[in-house]
């Protein structure tokens, strides 16, 4: 599907292309306490025929950092999701995560016969709040291909990590005498 406009004083068409699909982060604003986690999915929304993805996410390590969705692993990796678990077999090529740069890479396709169609997460974040302050959350790279390996044009969202410190509630110390009536 395409929008056309007409210049009249060029005598030209321009073809725009219509973006129905978006990769979103949900939520888009996550609000932590220091010490506390807490979940953003990436989303595919309205996606027709995804076969694969390739995404690269940038945020601040000195806010945030990712929880690793597979300790028994040697690396620090994501969680992939509904798109890709609800296929029979799915084969991630990249799930890497440096919280050292604040950088994530996951790169995940599904069989030729099993595209996905609809609306449905990607991916996993799970983030752990590390010092007070605004952490932004930016796809980089967000490459979707449909199953002819052609890719999907997809408006891309940003999303945001608030951490905050909880002060520390004054303490009194001392004893209360109460005289009786």
């Amino acid at each position: 599907v395409a929008q056309y406009t007409l210049d009249e004083q060029a005598c030209h068409v321009t073809h725009l292309p219509l973006v129905k699909t978006k990769i979103l982060f949900h939520p888009d604003s996550l609000k932590l306490k220091r010490g506390q986690i807490g979940l953003t999915s990436i989303e595919a929304v309205n996606v027709t025929d995804l076969l694969s993805v390739s995404l690269r996410l940038r945020f601040d390590p000195q806010i945030v950092s990712v929880v690793d969705a597979a300790p028994a692993t040697p690396t620090i990796e994501v969680a992939p999701c509904a798109i890709f678990t609800q296929a029979p077999v799915f084969t991630v090529t990249r799930n890497m995560v440096n919280n050292a740069l604040g950088r994530i890479e996951f790169q995940a396709e599904l069989p030729p016969d099993t595209p996905f169609s609809g609306t449905g997460s990607l991916l996993d974040v799970a983030w752990r709040g590390e010092a007070a302050g605004d952490s932004p959350l930016e796809l980089t790279e967000a490459i979707v291909s449909d199953r002819f390996g052609f890719p999907i044009s997809a408006a891309i969202g940003k999303g945001k990590v608030t951490v905050f410190e909880i002060p520390h509630l004054l303490k009194l110390h001392g004893r209360v005498h109460l005289q009786g009536r």
